[in-house]
C-alpha cells in the first residue's frame, strides 16, 4: 500500500523548505522534487512554471471520512519583508495518491 502527497508550487530559483503535516501528525519535510505528475493523464510533466514535492506516509494514517493535510514553510527568515519574500512559495495544487497495490503506482 502507498500513500503520496504531491504539492505544487511555482517554481523557484532558491526553494524553501516545504513539510506536510496529515492529520495532526509530526509535519514530513522529505519531499523529494519532481516536475513529473503524480497520475498522468495525457500530459506526464508539469509546466515548466511549476515544480512539485511528493511526500510518503503511511496508509494507516488514513482515517474513514475526514482527513487534514497541512503544508507548512519551514523557514524562519521571517525577520524582514525582503527575507519573507524570498522565502514565501505559492501554491498551485495538493494531489494524493492511494493504492492498496504497489503494481497499480502511476508515478
Amino acid at each position: 500500500m502507498k500513500l503520496i502527497i504531491q504539492v505544487v508550487v511555482e517554481k523557484k530559483e532558491k526553494m524553501p523548505s516545504i513539510g506536510i503535516s496529515f492529520n495532526g501528525r509530526w509535519p514530513n519535510f522529505k519531499g523529494k522534487q519532481t516536475d513529473k505528475l503524480l497520475c498522468p493523464a495525457g500530459y506526464t510533466h508539469h509546466v515548466p512554471e511549476h515544480t512539485a514535492f511528493n511526500f510518503e506516509f503511511d496508509p494507516s494514517m488514513i482515517k474513514n471520512g475526514y482527513n487534514s493535510i497541512v503544508v507548512m514553510n519551514g523557514s524562519h527568515n521571517w525577520h524582514k519583508d525582503e527575507e519573507r519574500k524570498k522565502e514565501t512559495v505559492r501554491i498551485v495544487s495538493v494531489e494524493v495518491f492511494y493504492t492498496k497495490n504497489k503494481e497499480e503506482l502511476c508515478l
